[in-house]
């Protein structure tokens, strides 16, 4: 039996309580979120098997944290970022 790593596991598992919240956008291709990311590792699969599960497309824009916090400043309320992963609490502190 393979077990999955820990960040599989809360990405299947917080994915969909973070995307209740959010506004998911149906395109031509079918609903999607998108998630913007610092977090460079290990989470495709994840948002792969959300996919699977959903049929809701997770679409990435990844960067530094402070790439990322600057365009959500520069965007303000007309972010398309539904969801925002960052390395630590501080950063997402900063961008609250």
């Amino acid at each position: 039996m393979r077990l999955r790593s820990p960040l599989v596991t809360l990405g299947l598992v917080a994915l969909p309580l973070l995307v209740s919240g959010c506004g998911v956008v149906g395109g031509s291709d079918g609903p999607a979120i998108q998630v913007f990311s610092a977090r460079t590792y290990g989470a495709e699969q994840a948002y792969a098997r959300f996919t699977e599960d959903t049929g809701i497309k997770v679409e990435f824009l990844n960067g530094t944290d402070a790439e990322l916090r600057e365009r959500l400043a520069a965007e303000g309320q007309d972010s398309k970022a539904d969801v925002f992963m960052t390395v630590d609490a501080a950063n997402l502190s900063l961008a609250a």
